[in-house]
């Protein structure tokens, strides 16, 4: 899991041609309702944490509509080094890194805003992103990462995102696979625990392809 604590982020950008990958669109969409801190034109140089991916990249050469950027720090280490065209959008959204960790310093809202970007990166429709929505949105203890599903949660959960609790377990065991979930106190009774926000330090293990 990765380190949190308070304090608003200072946010970058840059975009290209969209992905090819239909999952890789959809999280593009939910992004582009992410804060933009700065034109993607103003990029260059700058070093930035992309909130769709977790590389830390700086714009190097403009394109059409985006950047061609070199890879400075790659959660799977398979692109360290190398170049990566980015689009404007994730240029514009993305965090500019002042330290080691840079999401380590993020409100809880902000946290929870990229935390759900990461969902719709995995799965991008379905009920995945519903009830990663009603987590990050309706049921956070700021200024925690937290959410308790007490009773009152689960059955909010199961109204909205209209599920079976079969189906909202399922759900739940499948981000902590994927490690956007971490367990922080256990079932009693009717409460199904208390779960952490977590944005792993590596790419969907699915690659966009696990089932909602």
């Amino acid at each position: 899991m990765t380190p949190y604590s308070a304090s608003p982020p200072v946010i970058g950008v840059s975009e290209t041609a969209p992905p090819s990958k239909p999952y890789s669109r959809a999280a593009l969409a939910y992004l582009s309702r992410a804060p933009k801190h700065r034109s993607a034109a103003s990029a260059e140089g700058r070093l930035l944490y992309l909130l769709r991916t977790g590389l830390v990249v700086v714009p190097e050469h403009r394109l059409d509509g985006g950047w061609s950027c070199i890879v400075i720090a790659d959660p799977a280490g398979s692109r360290l080094g190398g170049r990566l065209t980015v689009t404007d959008i994730e240029i514009e959204t993305a965090l500019s890194v002042r330290t080691l960790d840079p999401v380590a310093e993020l409100d809880a809202s902000t946290y929870a805003q990229i935390w759900q970007i990461r969902v719709w990166e995995c799965w991008p429709g379905g009920h995945m992103p519903q009830l990663a929505r009603v987590l990050a949105e309706d049921l956070l203890q700021p200024p925690t990462p937290i959410v308790d599903l007490d009773h009152d949660a689960v059955l909010r959960i199961l109204r909205q995102v209209h599920l079976r609790p079969v189906g909202l377990r399922q759900l739940l065991a499948r981000l902590a696979e994927a490690g956007l979930l971490v367990a922080v106190s256990p079932c009693q009774g009717e409460s199904w625990g208390s779960w952490a926000l977590a944005i792993p330090n590596t790419n969907c293990p699915t690659n966009g392809t696990t089932k909602p």
